[in-house]
């Protein structure tokens, strides 16, 4: 825990050291300091590298992603359609992983699609992993959407929010020409 302590400390007069070296600073020439409580510390700074733009995060996940409430039971409680809306930045990819749970049942699902730019709604079906199947009432979704830019990870968004089950029928969902 010591340690812990003097490493931030350390960190602490590291900064307040730049911020002073910085107010210091003539713009014509690098200048070398060294802090007199730390003499193993010196630190060199380049007025046109300190005026430089910097790389900074930003959220790709424009719009948080959230599940649509009530979800359809279907196939005798083993699946669960799981649907709702988010946006992400246009022209990559996101993937929205989807587990619901209500008590010993488990369902996971997966979605994969473009990014608009916009809000945009998204539906997957969600299989039961377990034993025990899913019922009507109350149930946890869990979603975690991961954007992806040419296959590397630029950002994620977690969430878990309750919800209800309902029992549907797969028919319910077919349109009206389809049914008998």
């Amino acid at each position: 825990m010591l340690i812990f302590v003097m490493l931030i400390a350390g960190i602490f007069l590291i900064g307040q050291t730049m911020q002073q070296a910085s107010a210091q600073m003539s713009h014509n020439h690098k200048q070398t300091i060294a802090h007199s409580d730390q003499p193993n510390v010196v630190l060199e700074t380049d007025p046109d590298e300190m005026n430089a733009p910097s790389l900074r995060p930003s959220r790709l996940i424009s719009i948080p992603y959230g599940f649509d409430t009530p979800l359809p039971v279907i196939n005798s409680g083993g699946e669960v359609v799981a649907s709702g809306h988010g946006g992400c930045t246009d022209g990559q990819q996101v993937t929205i992983a989807v587990t619901v749970t209500q008590s010993s049942a488990v369902a996971t699902g997966e979605k994969v699609q473009d990014c608009t730019g916009e809000e945009q709604n998204w539906s997957t079906i969600a299989t039961v992993d377990t034993v025990d199947s899913l019922a009507a009432g109350t149930a946890e979704a869990c979603g975690l959407a991961t954007t992806r830019d040419n296959g590397s990870v630029t950002d994620t968004f977690d969430w878990c929010v309750d919800v209800d089950l309902v029992e549907a029928d797969i028919s319910t969902y077919l349109p009206i020409i389809m049914k008998p």
